[in-house]
Formats: C-alpha cells, sequence, structure tokens
C-alpha cells in the first residue's frame, strides 16, 4: 500500500510538475487515473483505496476542483475494476488493461463534466465545458493519450517486477 501510494504521488508530481512535456494537442493525460487503473489491475482493492484516495486529494486539491470529486471518482474506478477482475478479465494482461482504460476515460469525463454541471446548478463555482467540445474534441484525444500513459506504467511495472525478481503478481 505504501509503495502504491508513493507511485501515485511520483505520477502526480511529473504530471503537475512537467505540463509542458505531456500537452498533445491542447490536452494533458490523466496520468493519476492510468496509475490507478494498472495498480488497480496489479492489487486488490483493499491495497488501492488509500492510494486511490491519495490521489484524489491532490487532483482535487491542486486543481481547484471541489473536494472530494476526484476521491470519489477513483475509489469507484478502484471498485469497478476489482469488480471487473473477478467478472470480466480471468487474469492481469495488457489487453485488460487497454479496454480498461478506454471505457474508464469516457467514464470519467463523462463523471466530471456531469459533476461540474450538477454542482454549478447548486450555486457552487465550478469549471464548464462546452458539451461538443469535451466529446468531439477533448476526449478522443485524452483516450489516446491515457491509453499511452497506461502501456507505459505497465511497462514500467513489468521492468520493476522483472528486476525486483518477482514471479508472482504483487499481492
Amino acid at each position: 500500500m505504501i509503495v502504491q501510494t508513493l507511485l501515485i504521488i511520483a505520477v502526480f508530481i511529473f504530471q503537475t510538475g512537467f505540463p509542458a512535456l505531456l500537452k498533445f494537442g491542447g490536452v494533458f493525460p490523466d496520468l493519476v487515473l492510468a496509475a490507478i487503473i494498472v495498480i488497480s489491475f496489479a492489487n486488490p482493492a483493499r491495497k488501492v483505496v488509500v492510494p486511490a484516495i491519495a490521489g484524489g486529494l491532490l487532483v482535487d486539491i491542486f486543481s481547484g476542483m471541489t473536494l472530494g470529486i476526484s476521491v470519489i471518482l477513483f475509489l469507484a474506478i478502484v471498485f469497478i475494476i476489482n469488480a471487473a477482475k473477478k467478472f470480466l478479465f480471468a487474469n492481469f494482461n495488457f489487453s485488460a488493461i487497454l479496454v480498461a482504460v478506454f471505457g474508464i476515460t469516457i467514464f470519467s469525463d463523462i463523471f466530471y463534466f456531469l459533476s461540474a454541471r450538477i454542482l454549478g446548478w447548486l450555486g457552487f463555482k465550478t469549471f464548464f465545458v462546452e458539451t461538443k467540445y469535451l466529446f468531439f474534441s477533448v476526449l478522443p484525444k485524452e483516450i489516446l493519450y491515457n491509453l499511452i500513459a497506461a502501456a507505459a506504467l505497465y511497462l514500467l511495472w513489468i521492468l520493476a517486477k522483472f528486476l525486483t525478481g518477482y514471479r508472482k503478481s504483487w499481492k
């Protein structure tokens, strides 16, 4: 749990510390989201809850979003992946991660979009994104970028597993 939390913090620092390196077509990848997906596939849900909360709090605090929105999203992702591991994906593999990243990127953008709209209607200060711009400009680029980020994180996980001598999953 400590290693996973430190990984989330390191990914967050990289994501926020080097935004010019990561910008692609006006869109930034959500490296924290990709890391939570990979960590959720590699570990049981109980080992990913604390890293998901830490990542959500970091994203909320430093992005100016309403505190708790990303925490709720990341915890939902952990439990969705945990259920998917039991019922859809028999083992932890690259294709399962790519399918999850594709679907969860769409889910997370819709979640953020609806959260902003609902909070705006309730009188909270929030961001506004035009629907057409989000779904036809931002989302396709973000899906591609998150797929690349998750693939890189998966390869780093395989490399770390090899270098540390683990032959079984980090469970």
